[in-house]
């Protein structure tokens, strides 16, 4: 069995990160969002409206990241945050028509980035990435 090539693998990943947000910013490009704001859209859309720390549990992100984030969005339009009535201490996060317009669009270069990513692999290869991709994020969110 050959050895794993621990740098080669990081280096792996590193390059599928970038070349994942420069084929996602060309095809967004005139859209007026990032590859990096993509999936906060395409999260809140898909769920119509959702709490703030809970989209910090599905981003994996820190509160502080996602509130930039967040605040960017609104800024331009994309989403509105309001207080939850039910708790005060909570924020509320919903698409507005702007982002919903935008949602299919989203989806669709999802699909192909996705599908540029995985072109040369079977079925049963790409559902094996996909576990294996999973799997791997869900290691890295376990504490040590």
């Amino acid at each position: 069995m050959q050895e794993i090539d621990e740098q080669e693998l990081l280096k792996c990943i590193s390059i599928l990160q970038r070349k994942t947000q420069i084929f996602l910013n060309s095809r967004l490009d005139g859209l007026g969002i990032t590859g990096g704001q993509a999936p906060f859209l395409v999260a809140v859309c898909q769920r119509g409206s959702m709490a703030q720390n809970h989209l910090c549990e599905v981003m994996d992100m820190s509160r502080g990241t996602v509130a930039k984030m967040l605040a960017k969005l609104e800024e331009e339009g994309y989403v509105k945050r309001c207080c939850n009535p039910d708790d005060a201490r909570a924020v509320d996060v919903y698409p507005t028509e702007r982002a919903q317009a935008l949602y299919s669009k989203l989806c669709q270069h999802g699909k192909e980035c996705i599908e540029k990513m995985t072109e040369d692999m079977s079925q049963v290869e790409c559902m094996a990435f996909y576990e294996l991709m999973r799997k791997a994020c869900s290691n890295m969110t376990q504490p040590r």
